[in-house]
């Protein structure tokens, strides 16, 4: 039984392990203090990149602490590690500053993903922390595409002309998760 002990506490400590383990049975803020262990197995699972660890923190410090440099570098982080809601944050975040150039990792990204399960995410974790830190549209940047106008259908089952449009709608359905309307 000791030997199983030490394999499970060497498993535990194993790099690949803490980068890919579940946060899932973790909150995302503690209200009350978690105990030494958890901290520093949270803190431990941050340090060696696991992408959720990095997420979280990077929503932390963004919308919550609104440290916005830290808390967008943390997002790029856990996105550069393929975390589906880091990207979506990331780029929702940067194009809402109106930086254009997410739309291409947006559209490479998102080919397999599925927005509605990253905005249930982002929906979930935003209900966990203080939002200090809202989203504010420029009304003519998001409504006025370029290319073809927004397009037809009810807000969720609308179909676009261009891939831009679409990414437009979607920040502005992400706005509304940010600013508690959604």
């Amino acid at each position: 039984m000791v030997h199983s002990c030490k394999d499970y506490l060497e498993a535990a400590e194993d790099e690949y392990i803490l980068q890919h383990i579940s946060m899932d049975k973790f909150p995302i803020v503690d209200w009350v203090p978690p105990g030494d262990e958890s901290l520093a197995f949270l803190t431990l699972c941050f340090l060696k990149g696991n992408p959720e660890a990095i997420f979280r923190r990077g929503m932390m410090e963004y919308f919550s602490l609104t440290r916005v440099e830290s808390g967008l570098d943390y997002l790029k982080r856990a996105a550069e590690k393929g975390h589906p809601e880091a990207t979506y944050a990331y780029c929702m975040i940067l194009l809402s500053k109106g930086e254009k150039s997410v739309l291409n990792l947006l559209n490479s990204r998102f080919r397999d993903w599925k927005i509605q399960d990253c905005r249930d995410k982002i929906r979930w974790v935003l209900s966990q922390i203080w939002i200090n830190n809202r989203i504010s549209l420029q009304q003519d940047y998001i409504f006025n595409c370029h290319h073809h106008g927004i397009g037809i259908g009810g807000f969720d089952r609308q179909v676009f002309s261009c891939q831009s449009c679409m990414w437009y709608q979607e920040l502005r359905v992400f706005s509304r998760i940010v600013n508690g309307v959604a």
